[in-house]
């Protein structure tokens, strides 16, 4: 008798997509033989990089082979893939300032699924307001993460003048005499935003 039958691998899993932070499930294929009772199941495992970081296949092959050195393979891809953007753990709120407060210097946090190192750039526009005091500030943060999921939050400030400048040093009131010369004394002014 001779044994030239292969034997076969049972109950391998489909092909499947995760995402990077999901666990690989598990699989326990079974094996069957015309001949063999006792199939030996060797499980190989390699991973094969993809076009970031955070993407990559996990290549599972099962090698069957029975008493007669019948050889039978099976393989499953599982493929991880950074979809995610990351998301926003601080975010400064919007704010109205008078001109002569400090501009506070808020900052905000990023996380990510699978990368640990989220790039965090901070960019500004200064929109001109109605005199040169006042101005509005949108601060928009962008977190990107090593396979490029990007998200952004922003943060509006208004800054205004609403303050009367105010006279000091003014002249007192005066009666004078019709030959006498009008005095030149001058009040003086001061304004909080404006020098």
């Amino acid at each position: 008798m001779v044994d030239t039958t292969a034997p076969q691998i049972l109950n391998v899993p489909a092909d499947l997509t995760l995402e990077c932070d999901q666990v690989a499930p598990s699989a326990n294929p079974t094996t069957s033989d015309n001949c063999d009772p006792m199939v030996d199941l060797n499980l190989r495992e390699d991973t094969l990089v993809g076009n970031c970081a955070n993407n990559f296949t996990l290549v599972r092959t099962w090698t069957a082979t029975d008493d007669c050195g019948n050889v039978q393979r099976a393989t499953q891809s599982l493929s991880f893939e950074d979809t995610t953007p990351p998301v926003f753990l601080v975010v400064p709120r919007d704010t109205s300032l008078s001109c002569e407060e400090a501009i506070p210097t808020d900052f905000t946090l990023a996380n990510d699924n699978c990368d640990p190192a989220v790039d965090l750039q901070l960019s500004e526009q200064i929109i001109p307001g109605a005199c040169a005091a006042e101005q509005t500030i949108i601060r928009t943060w962008t977190a990107t993460d090593a396979c490029a999921n990007q998200s952004s939050t922003s943060q509006t400030i208004t800054i205004s003048d609403l303050v009367a400048p105010e006279l000091s040093d003014l002249p007192l009131d005066l009666t004078l005499e019709c030959d006498q010369p009008l005095p030149t004394d001058q009040p003086t002014a001061s304004d909080n935003c404006d020098p």
